[in-house]
């Protein structure tokens, strides 16, 4: 898993030489925006922008912001933290909340949804190791479900890496339900994007 990524030397690095660099710089906003599953790293620069009296802008499914303790010590600091997570300009989450909006305002009964997604790029590479997306399915799951008054059976998140979409993104959306009189209703969609502009 370390080969695609250039890895810090964890005897030499530590916190102090990130706020001695945010401080030289006279950096204002600390952006993370690094690999999905990177608790330890997230904290790591979480309290180096404390340490340096800088906001964080935490990009990835790593709780700070809407962590009671993190969110604490930044307001104790009165410095802005905001996150977490990124979302793309159209991309999966929204697309998929919105069809369950749409559903949810015209009076159907969701019965069951499900989001995967498949890409090429070091992101879904890094997402194949299953413990690196706890805080990812929750984050994107709680995105749609937070939407319904009532359980649906939901699974979301990466579901492949395959090398040769490169940095294409494709998801597929599927929604169950009951409209009036009880008929059933399915729904499908297919998004494709390039991935990583996607979020600039």
């Amino acid at each position: 898993m370390k080969t695609p990524f250039k890895i810090y030397n964890e005897e030499k690095t530590h916190s102090s030489d990130v706020k001695d660099i945010l401080n030289d710089v006279d950096a204002e906003v600390l952006i993370n925006l690094i690999p999905v599953g990177s608790c330890e790293a997230t904290h790591f620069y979480a309290q180096a922008a404390l340490d340096s009296n800088c906001a964080f802008a935490n990009c990835i499914p790593e709780f700070i912001a809407s962590n009671r303790d993190w969110s604490r010590k930044f307001e104790d600091k009165t410095l802005p933290v905001a996150g977490d997570d990124i979302k793309s300009q159209i991309g999966a989450t929204i697309l998929h909340r919105n069809l369950i909006k749409l559903c949810l305002d015209r009076g159907v009964e969701v019965t069951e949804t499900y989001q995967l997604n498949l890409g090429g790029n070091t992101d879904f590479l890094n997402m194949t190791v299953e413990n690196r997306l706890k805080t990812k399915r929750i984050s994107k799951t709680e995105a749609v479900t937070s939407l319904v008054p009532y359980k649906v059976p939901t699974r979301i998140g990466p579901s492949d890496y395959v090398p040769f979409l490169k940095d294409k993104k494709i998801c597929y959306i599927f929604v169950q339900g009951r409209k009036f009189g009880n008929q059933p209703i399915a729904l499908t969609a297919k998004l494709e994007v390039e991935d990583s502009p996607n979020s600039a």
